[in-house]
């Protein structure tokens, strides 16, 4: 009989191969490991489905709190604020992020919840939760090198300061594949696309690109095929750009209705695919 860790590892297989394996299997609400509610959740947000990835961790919160996995639970609260946050739907940020973190407090949690509030504009809440992590884990590697940058220049930013923003994460290249996450690459993508230079974001988007495999059931997996796009576009690229977003708007092709980021690259596509129908 094949061990759960085994098959967790082959559902998240079939879902990097496009089967969408985990967002249809159904889950075993019976069972004591709350991590296979956190995947599934993770997988909804990834082609946009927030609604329904909310109401799974939640699931998953109250199952790690009936086992008193608080740090687990604060985990899976503050990700029902950051995923609609990196789709620049920030309506609910706030309330899950102070959620999760009345359950726990650790570096990692204070980090995401700064995050997720920062990508909202939030910047002296995301400061303050940024201070405090930094202030208690004085000597944490990846808080101070590869969390604290990302913070950093989210804020910048939204100060439209991009080229603040780029040398806020310098000190996370080295440490970038070092955490199965994407959220360097990604920030220095955003950074170049506001300074106009398609050539070097497209660099970053395709890093997560080429590495899906050190996260994936991002959200910023799916939001870099966007990434790439929009990068083509002010390299003056059409046909990758058509090409990227042609993959976008596919992945999130049942993603709920009202997702800013979304809608957004719906309109961008509508009028490239017009200008250049013109002769």
């Amino acid at each position: 009989m094949k061990s759960d860790s085994f098959n967790e590892i082959h559902e998240t297989l079939d879902f990097i191969q496009g089967d969408l394996f985990l967002l249809s299997k159904p889950i075993d609400a019976s069972g004591t490991n709350p991590i296979p509610l956190s995947q599934k959740a993770q997988a909804l947000a990834s082609v946009g489905r927030l609604d329904e990835s909310e109401k799974v961790y939640r699931r998953g919160v109250q199952k790690a709190q009936n086992m008193d996995l608080n740090g687990v639970a604060a985990i899976f609260e503050i990700a029902n604020g950051l995923n609609p946050a990196l789709y620049n739907d920030c309506r609910q940020v706030s309330q899950y992020t102070s959620s999760g973190l009345d359950m726990s407090r650790d570096w990692k949690n204070l980090a995401l919840a700064s995050i997720a509030l920062a990508q909202c504009g939030e910047i002296k809440q995301a400061e303050s939760l940024l201070d405090e992590a930094t202030d208690l884990y004085p000597e944490n590697t990846l808080l101070n090198q590869l969390y604290k940058p990302v913070i950093r220049a989210t804020i910048e930013m939204h100060h439209n300061n991009p080229a603040g923003a780029v040398e806020a994460l310098e000190p996370a290249r080295e440490f970038e594949d070092a955490e199965n996450s994407f959220g360097d690459e990604y920030s220095r993508g955003q950074a170049y696309l506001r300074l106009h230079n398609g050539a070097k974001a497209a660099v970053e988007f395709q890093k997560i690109l080429d590495n899906r495999g050190q996260d994936p059931l991002s959200p910023l997996y799916s939001l870099a095929h966007l990434g790439v796009a929009r990068a083509a576009v002010q390299s003056g690229d059409m046909e990758k750009s058509k090409e990227a977003y042609r993959t976008f708007l596919n992945i999130m092709e049942k993603a709920d209705d009202d997702i800013p980021i979304i809608n957004d690259a719906k309109k961008e596509f509508e009028e490239l695919m017009r200008a250049s129908s013109q002769p």
